[in-house]
């Protein structure tokens, strides 16, 4: 390895917005994805490392922070860079995402048929996966590297002269707003004259609730954030057969889009709890527990619109799960990109956005990956901080998860 390194930027973008039908549904009108025991084991890691990355992203977040990240966006880069590692930082990063023991062209194939099944799910609502890699036209990228990103994550390639800055920039940021519906309209603030590589990744989803709030029942009512502070929010109120769910610590509904397939999973402390607490209760294993055992039942939900952006760097969050030799320009070891060896991750950038109201759901994450060369009542009132997820039923997959602090609507 040589103590000069080469730039290259591993760029992701996963967007979740609001507003694909088979002939396998279930008794519920869900359709029924069949996933292989190896799908199950990468859709749980993909969920882990959401748990794994919201534990610590909570042990340093900011009084009445609200937090926003998608599993899934950040699983398909690093798993689209994982095609590129080598020997301790290959192992490292398969460690850190939960995939030690599974074979890497396994868990592509894990991926592509993940893609497939998640954008076809469900006809009523919008779910849209693509991803692209951006390379210096100047810079040698090995060809089976390419090769296994086009196969099995779709991967749009074009090299590009990075030397004329603002053109670049245009051209990938015009790939990330098409991808993202405009949601998210740039991604690349600059190019190092170093950065040889953006990897990209948009996940796109649009659906209206099943069951939607009647706007003429928003009212203003009080949220408790934490310090006994008391703010008014516009909240919505449905009542309906839900599915309940619960553990020790929280109780909470599960809301679906569509024909049910995506769901939103809102979980509401108990009292002498906080949001962190019901995170750190979780695995993947005990969150597919809690969903297992939900049983359906009338509630009338109080919620409170929210809509907020969010934005982290990553990097100590990635290095603390154990992904420290990608990071570290003398040891990173990315020969499977290019054979000299010479790139390493310099920064992991996440932004998301997200916009819950009476017709459903508008959310976008964006994910920069860079490197240089008790029991409830019959009615639940989310009125103090509480933590949500939106998933897909038959696979489990988590698509984003969050925490609402502190509701804020325009």
């Amino acid at each position: 390895m040589t103590s000069l390194k080469t730039t290259a930027i591993f760029l992701i973008a996963g967007i979740l917005l609001f507003s694909c039908e088979s002939e396998n549904t279930s008794p519920k009108g869900i359709k029924e994805i069949k996933l292989s025991a190896t799908d199950n084991s990468v859709v749980n890691a993909s969920n882990q490392l959401g748990f794994d990355m919201m534990q610590d992203i909570l042990a340093n977040a900011e009084e009445h922070e609200n937090l926003l990240i998608s599993p899934l966006s950040i699983s398909y880069a690093l798993n689209m860079t994982h095609n590129g590692a080598k020997e301790e930082t290959k192992t490292e990063m398969a460690q850190s995402m939960n995939l030690e023991g599974i074979p890497l062209p396994e868990v592509n194939e894990s991926y592509r048929h993940l893609t497939e099944s998640l954008q076809n799910a469900d006809s009523k609502v919008t779910m849209e996966i693509a991803n692209s890699i951006w390379y210096r036209d100047t810079y040698p990228v090995e060809d089976e590297f390419i090769q296994v990103n086009q196969d099995y994550y779709d991967a749009e390639v074009s090299p590009i002269d990075f030397s004329n800055t603002e053109a670049a920039k245009e051209t990938m940021n015009n790939w990330v707003a098409n991808k993202t519906h405009d949601k998210i309209d740039r991604i690349v603030e600059y190019i190092d004259p170093l950065d040889v590589m953006f990897l990209m990744n948009a996940v796109y989803f649009k659906g209206q609730w099943k069951h939607q709030f009647d706007e003429d029942k928003t009212t203003q009512r009080s949220f408790y954030p934490r310090d006994d502070e008391m703010i008014q929010v516009p909240t919505m109120h449905i009542e309906k057969d839900f599915l309940f769910l619960e553990n020790d610590i929280c109780s909470g509904v599960e809301l679906p889009y569509g024909r049910g397939n995506f769901t939103m999973v809102l979980l509401l402390p108990d009292e002498g709890y906080f949001p962190e607490d019901i995170v750190s209760s979780f695995t993947a294993e005990t969150w597919d527990n809690m969903i297992s055992d939900g049983t359906s039942k009338e509630i009338l939900v109080a919620l409170p619109k929210f809509k907020f952006s969010y934005k982290k760097l990553l990097n100590q969050t990635l290095e603390s799960l154990g992904m420290e030799k990608a990071f570290d320009e003398n040891e990173a070891n990315f020969e499977k990109i290019n054979r000299n060896g010479d790139l390493y991750i310099s920064r992991v950038n996440h932004k998301s956005f997200i916009d819950v109201n009476e017709e459903g759901t508008e959310a976008a994450a964006v994910t920069s990956v860079g490197a240089t060369v008790t029991s409830m009542p019959d009615n639940i009132n989310f009125n103090r901080p509480f933590v949500f997820a939106i998933r897909e039923q038959s696979t489990n997959t988590i698509l984003f998860s969050g925490i609402v602090e502190w509701p804020e609507y325009d």
